[in-house]
């Protein structure tokens, strides 16, 4: 089944999409350059000495939150500390310095996990054969 709820066609015309694609360079000021929170974690990583397992499972949900609009509106910094501070606390290894949570606002670390966890709940609960969100969402 085609996500689009057509045969074959696309719903954009070429034209259309190399319009988007400039006016998404001049917001962004012809600046390429993205920034990952993959530095920031091995930053993390090395300060608070966190084991390999916790480290993977905070690689892998970072690249999760790739698939959602967190990495345009947080810096990678944040990202990364908040997603370390989940596994953690998942592992029930919470051992941070006060230093580096005094840096941080709590609502924006709390609105980037509403961010991921919406994610998951979507990737749960998604159905192909269900068309209700399709519909609501493709057009």
């Amino acid at each position: 089944m085609h996500l689009y709820n057509q045969k074959s066609e696309y719903p954009y015309t070429m034209k259309q999409i190399l319009e988007c694609e400039f006016y998404l360079l001049e917001i962004m000021d012809c600046c390429l350059i993205i920034y990952h929170p993959y530095r920031s974690l091995n930053t993390y990583i090395k300060e608070m000495q966190i084991d390999t397992p916790t480290f993977e499972l905070t690689w892998r949900i970072i690249n999760d939150s790739l698939k959602t609009d967190v990495s345009l509106l947080y810096p990678p910094y944040k990202i990364a500390f908040c997603l370390l501070l989940s596994c953690l606390h998942r592992d029930k290894a919470l051992i941070v310095k006060q230093y580096l949570i005094d840096n941080f606002d709590i609502e924006q670390l709390y609105d980037i996990i509403k961010y991921l966890l919406k994610l998951y709940e979507l990737m749960n609960t998604y159905d192909d054969q269900d068309q209700t969100l399709t519909n609501k969402y493709c057009k």
